[in-house]
């Protein structure tokens, strides 16, 4: 583990067409943004485990990808304030078809961010 790792406190890697993101990022433990915009991201290119190390984020941009879904454990990110991710193919949170599903579900998927102000979809 390197001292970006353990210092650097925000990240863009926006335009860079990537298509996964590697497990080592849970070493980015002092991480506050996460700029992930415009890249070839899916449901599948970000590893569960993660999102454990990063409990400093505030904020997440994940806009203009292939999502369908937000990432899966993305409740481990405790300080969490804010999540962009419009310009996706996010329809509803585990595929609901109607919008007060979507919202029931969208409750249920994220009501641990407690601190969570900001949802772009």
């Amino acid at each position: 583990e390197n001292d970006f790792m353990k210092t650097h406190h925000q990240l863009g890697l926006d335009s860079n067409q990537l298509t996964s993101i590697p497990k080592t990022f849970k070493n980015l433990t002092k991480l506050k943004c996460l700029n992930l915009g415009m890249n070839d991201l899916g449901n599948s290119s970000f590893d569960k485990s993660i999102w454990s190390g990063l409990t400093h984020l505030v904020t997440l941009s994940i806009f203009g990808n292939r999502l369908t879904d937000l990432p899966e454990n993305l409740t481990a990110c405790i300080r969490l304030e804010s999540i962009y991710a419009g310009y996706n193919n996010i329809l509803g949170l585990h595929q609901t078809p109607t919008r007060n599903h979507l919202l029931y579900h969208l409750n249920t998927h994220i009501r641990h961010l407690h601190n969570l102000q900001q949802l772009h979809l």
